[in-house]
């Protein structure tokens, strides 16, 4: 007998086969996407503080002078006495970062891309660091134990 086709359990077995290679290959995306998300957060947040720093040495605002970070005549062993607090939404109004965003509207809104929020409400400290004789920043979610 002549037989043309395939069997039921030929079918199957490759029908299963196909799925687990797509199992496999949409876990490796999905694993994928996530990394570049994050990587992307972290350049968007060194971005910010790079900006601000930027800003910080060349402007005459107030708000923003060097002398309100590092004081002329002290040492800044405590670090918390040089350093200061700020939030992403302030540097947006001062346009001092500025963002393009995906709807193409000017709102200029920094989003987080993991989780898909603004993040106007995080805070960041810049500070002057004793041994590079310069000044870092760090976004308050990062600090972990002492500056």
């Amino acid at each position: 007998m002549n037989k043309k086709g395939f069997t039921l359990i030929e079918i199957i077995a490759s029908i299963i086969i196909l799925g687990l290679i797509s199992v496999l290959t949409i876990a490796t995306i999905q694993s994928s996407v996530k990394t570049v998300k994050e990587k992307n957060y972290e350049n968007i947040k060194r971005m910010i503080i790079e900006a601000t720093i930027n800003y910080i040495n060349t402007t005459d605002d107030e708000e923003f002078k060097l002398d309100n970070i590092k004081p002329e005549k002290e040492l800044c062993e405590i670090k918390a006495s040089c350093a200061k607090e700020y939030d992403v939404g302030t540097i947006i109004d001062k346009n001092i970062y500025y963002s393009n965003t995906k709807n193409g509207s000017n709102d200029n809104t920094v989003i987080n891309p993991i989780t898909n929020e603004g993040m106007r409400n995080k805070k960041f400290i810049i500070y002057y660091d004793i041994e590079s004789h310069s000044l870092k920043g760090i976004f308050n979610e990062d600090i972990k134990g002492d500056l």
